[in-house]
């Protein structure tokens, strides 16, 4: 077995391997010099049936993908492009369905001309059915997103919007056009927007969702009161690229707790702080001096004209 022969069974071995046909055409002449035999066979066609489609085939490539094939290979050899890269659908024999392929190709010089043009083809059809898949989960996210009545927002790793829903952009003063591109301290800003920028970067370093409450300012001044949920999104080698937040309105809720508040610990006549609210007071100022290892004073004040005024 002589060199050639070596390196042409090696060339063999690595193309099956890999999952590509080779192919080869004569440019001049118009000859397939090499057929695709596997792909044909993969799809289920006999010999005969493959000598004949060779000759003829388009008869299997599906209908809106024909004219893809032509440009791209006219657009190839005119010299608009480096390489012939094109994907399309063949027919499959076996179940009549339609099968994705791919063909990466290019013109080799013979005695100064290009004149053989050789490829490989190659499956693709599991790709492009898991591409498909993810658009239709894509649509389906982004339907539920944009009609949600919850405030959605995805942020970059430098904690600025990439994304808004419609919920979050008609409650937000200058509304789409104002919250992307900024980071929360920039729109819409507020003393606690510095502590929800710290929460989005713990998400990035860390990859561990979070929950909390945020107090906010809205459109007209409006204050708004939301439960908040950060959701690290990874990209296919595990690492975090974006941060998803939803938010929801809890701001009757937040109202009701104050209202609470306020019978709890105000007298409803005076609206003074009542005992309850003193012993709160006492307890956490008690916790603090404990953790502190700091003293701490109560001053007591009598006025006679207390009961005379109550």
């Amino acid at each position: 077995m002589t060199e050639n022969d070596i390196d042409k069974d090696r060339l063999e071995l690595a193309l099956e391997a890999a999952g590509l046909d080779l192919w080869e055409n004569n440019l001049v002449t118009g000859e397939v010099t090499r057929k695709a035999m596997k792909t044909f066979a993969e799809l289920g066609y006999t010999e005969t049936e493959t000598a004949s489609l060779v000759d003829d085939m388009f008869a299997i490539v599906h209908p809106d993908d024909v004219s893809i094939i032509k440009n791209t290979v006219s657009e190839y050899l005119a010299g608009a492009t480096s390489q012939y890269r094109c994907e399309f659908r063949l027919r499959s024999k076996k179940n009549d369905a339609w099968v994705w392929y791919a063909n990466y190709g290019r013109s080799m010089d013979c005695n100064g001309q290009g004149q053989r043009f050789i490829g490989v083809t190659f499956n693709i059809d599991d790709r492009k059915c898991k591409e498909e898949l993810l658009a239709t989960r894509e649509l389906e996210w982004r339907t539920l997103v944009e009609n949600s009545p919850n405030t959605i927002s995805r942020y970059d790793q430098d904690c600025r919007r990439i994304y808004a829903n419609p919920a979050f952009c008609a409650i937000s003063e200058g509304g789409k056009a104002a919250l992307l591109g900024k980071a929360p301290t920039e729109h819409p800003g507020g003393e606690n927007m510095a502590q929800y920028e710290e929460k989005i970067r713990s998400v990035f370093a860390t990859g561990e969702n979070v929950e909390f409450e945020l107090n906010w300012t809205g459109k007209n001044q409006q204050e708004f009161c939301s439960h908040i949920r950060l959701t690290a999104e990874y990209d296919l080698n595990g690492v975090v690229t974006t941060v998803l937040a939803v938010g929801h309105d809890i701001s009757e809720l937040n109202a009701q707790r104050q209202k609470i508040r306020e019978i709890a610990f105000y007298d409803p006549l005076t609206q003074l702080p009542n005992r309850r609210f003193f012993m709160d007071r006492l307890q956490h100022a008690l916790t603090c001096c404990q953790k502190s290892g700091r003293q701490g004073a109560l001053l007591f004040k009598v006025d006679p004209d207390f009961w005379t005024m109550n």
